[in-house]
């Protein structure tokens, strides 16, 4: 699973060397800070082999409390702005790239189904 969030973007798989917990992973480390900061998580492992380099391994509750508070904290009334504002406009226009490959997926399902109405 992948989270976006105003605070940091996270990869979330299951931890196949500790079952009932799930692997955090980051590739900015200030992201799997962030998560870190506000769970109390094992401090995060740097792995400069690994797609993700940056990750931790936590019961998948701690998971489930963190998406919980992600949610109940939204205070913005657009996503984008609200990163811009928290982690700056860099960070900001990478989320703007992943919105937009998402949005042409949107747009390609549009067009497939006029084609398939005729």
């Amino acid at each position: 699973m992948w989270l976006f969030t105003p605070t940091g973007f996270l990869s979330v798989v299951a931890d196949r060397e500790h079952p009932g917990n799930l692997l955090v992973r980051a590739r900015a480390r200030a992201d799997i800070e962030a998560f870190v900061a506000v769970t109390a998580a094992p401090p995060p492992t740097e792995r400069p082999d690994r797609d993700y380099r940056w990750r931790t391994s936590v019961p998948a509750a701690v998971v489930a409390t963190y998406v919980a508070e992600q949610t109940a904290a939204i205070d913005y009334g657009n996503f984008k702005s609200a990163v811009a504002e928290r982690q700056g406009r860099d960070r900001a226009h990478r989320y703007a790239e992943v919105w937009s490959v998402m949005h042409r997926l949107q747009e390609d399902e549009v067009a497939a189904a006029r084609r398939a109405r005729g």
